[in-house]
């Protein structure tokens, strides 16, 4: 019915918000429904609209296998949110290497190679701007 007022040249949208649809669905159904009729074929019950299911790969067994652990799950027997108890040092011999940390980083050391330390100063004409321009090859 709704394909029939769209077809009387009525909007889409329109007609879609007068039967309560969504309006890209009946888009598509007026789609297929106008290439089946210039294809020739009048049944419109071989049209399919809307979304797919996305294809199930699983079987009987696979669902059986998902219903128990599920029910596992639910009674604590499945995984818990606790690691696995890890077994005792004593079984396996003693590991010096998980009792003690790991030795500390040496710090860095700062190279001055190259530059010569100075003391900030205050330059006016005295004798020491004098030196210190000879010294930079300035004057």
């Amino acid at each position: 019915m709704a394909a029939a007022e769209v077809a009387k040249l009525k909007s889409v949208r329109s007609v879609a918000k007068s039967y309560g649809i969504c309006h890209v669905t009946l888009h598509r159904y007026v789609r297929e429904k106008r290439k089946l009729e210039a294809a020739g074929i009048t049944d419109t019950l071989s049209i399919i609209v809307g979304y797919s299911r996305h294809r199930q790969v699983f079987n009987a067994a696979t669902l059986k296998l998902r219903q128990y652990l599920k029910a596992a799950s639910a009674m604590y027997y499945g995984l818990s949110e606790r690691p696995a108890a890890v077994p005792s040092t004593s079984a396996r011999g003693f590991n010096p290497v998980a009792v003690r940390p790991l030795p500390k980083a040496e710090a860095t050391k700062v190279s001055t190679k190259g530059t010569k330390r100075k003391v900030t100063t205050i330059l006016t004409d005295t004798p020491v701007k004098v030196a210190l321009k000879q010294e930079a090859g300035d004057w």
